[in-house]
């Protein structure tokens, strides 16, 4: 369950703001969304901060039509093309691009970051899989750069997401020991661009990656919790309880299948929400009406209990709560800050049943970087660029229960 909820924050991460801003599309056969000019494709990517791949060719060339035949239609090539600003641009017509960029063979791919910056010149062994980790590795490449400029300008929120988005991919993917390993090369080659002296990644020590950065002699720091953005790396938090519940509720019914547990009720409130929890002949009711045993709890308790970061035994034994601190210092409600959680005994047993304890299969980490619980931030990046058409499709990106 958590490796799923994770994929779908990743992908509103990597796919919000992107395929949502691409004005004056031009339709090719290949099903890939091609901005009308160079020009357009500019500034398409700063407001989107979106990298960019400028497809250089000559109507009716050989070449040309074979490349796009043979990669341009690849179906890896048309999904990941949703994460670029794509253009389209004809040598003939325009000859200032091809003397600009110093082309001379047909095709070539020109990526940039989002600034504008070519990264790298593709126009020789242009194969499907060469074209597709040119790609990727101009996507990193890009998310790095722009978390670098923003560092540089100052904007510590969204040099953040940048990065974090950056280790999310990495810590999400790597499964082995190889994976790890170019995930550490990367990163040491993207921080000796910019003069950093080590690599760093804030993970759990579980972690694959984690655990081949200490094999090769690196150190774990653990950093103390901290509820202030621009301080804290996670923006990630449960925002509609009753909605995700509801979602869930067949997730909910296969785990009390493999733990059958007796007919028990209860609820849990979470920032005004209530969600409860009956099962009777082991057929369990998810309803939004206060249950004889109930209990409130901190958001950021629920989102791991939900996330699978915690298990509903963790939650029991783990002794006094902190309440949420929207300011970083001060409990939102000090009466019921550091209480424990204690449930009668049927009650506790469809607890357990309800949350266990998935991570590390599901992410990000929360053992380093705890959720923050603040101020709503702003919904949409450079909300002021964005029509209502573009707002609406990234709408239809996010989970409507969760905050990012």
């Amino acid at each position: 369950m958590g490796r799923r909820l994770w994929v779908g924050i990743l992908t509103v991460l990597l796919t919000g703001g992107v395929s949502a801003a691409q004005p004056r599309v031009v339709r090719r056969p290949t099903g890939i969304r091609w901005v009308a000019g160079i020009e357009e494709a500019r500034i398409t990517a700063r407001i989107t901060d979106a990298p960019v791949i400028v497809y250089v060719c000559l109507s009716n060339h050989a070449a040309c039509l074979n490349f796009e035949e043979e990669v341009l239609a690849h179906r890896t090539f048309r999904k990941l093309s949703g994460l670029f600003v794509m253009v389209r641009v004809d040598a003939r017509r325009r000859k200032d691009v091809a003397q600009a960029f110093q082309i001379t063979r047909y095709p070539t791919l020109l990526f940039l970051d989002s600034a504008g910056e070519r990264l790298y010149t593709l126009d020789s062994q242009m194969t499907a899989n060469r074209v597709v980790q040119y790609m990727v590795r101009t996507f990193l490449v890009s998310m790095f750069n722009s978390g670098r400029r923003a560092r540089e300008a100052g904007e510590v929120r969204t040099a953040i997401r940048r990065f974090k988005t950056l280790i999310a991919i990495g810590q999400g993917t790597v499964q082995t020991r190889e994976a790890a390993l170019a995930v550490i090369r990367l990163a040491a080659e993207l921080g000796e661009k910019v003069g950093d002296e080590e690599v760093c990644f804030m993970q759990s020590h579980m972690t694959m990656l984690t655990q081949t950065m200490l094999s090769l002699g690196g150190t774990y720091v653990l950093r103390k919790s901290c509820d202030q953005a621009g301080l804290d790396a996670e923006m990630v938090a449960i925002i509609d309880l009753a909605g995700l519940t509801r979602d869930l509720q067949g997730e909910f019914q296969s785990r009390l299948e493999s733990s059958p547990v007796g007919d028990a009720a209860f609820s849990m409130e979470m920032a005004g929400m209530t969600v409860g929890f009956v099962v009777r002949s082991g057929r369990l009711d998810i309803v939004d009406k206060k249950q004889k045993v109930h209990r409130k709890l901190p958001r950021w308790i629920v989102t791991r209990l939900v996330m699978g970061y915690y298990s509903g035994d963790d939650v029991l034994t783990m002794g006094p709560l902190p309440w949420d601190r929207s300011d970083g210092k001060t409990p939102d409600d000090p009466k019921l800050d550091n209480r424990p959680l204690e449930l009668p005994h049927r009650e506790a047993a469809l607890f357990r049943a309800l949350f266990p304890k998935l991570w590390p299969t599901s992410l990000p980490d929360p053992d380093v970087w705890p959720w923050v619980i603040g101020k709503p931030h702003p919904k949409y990046q450079g909300e002021e660029h964005k029509t209502p058409e573009m707002k609406a499709q990234i709408d239809a990106l996010r989970f409507p229960w969760m905050g990012c």
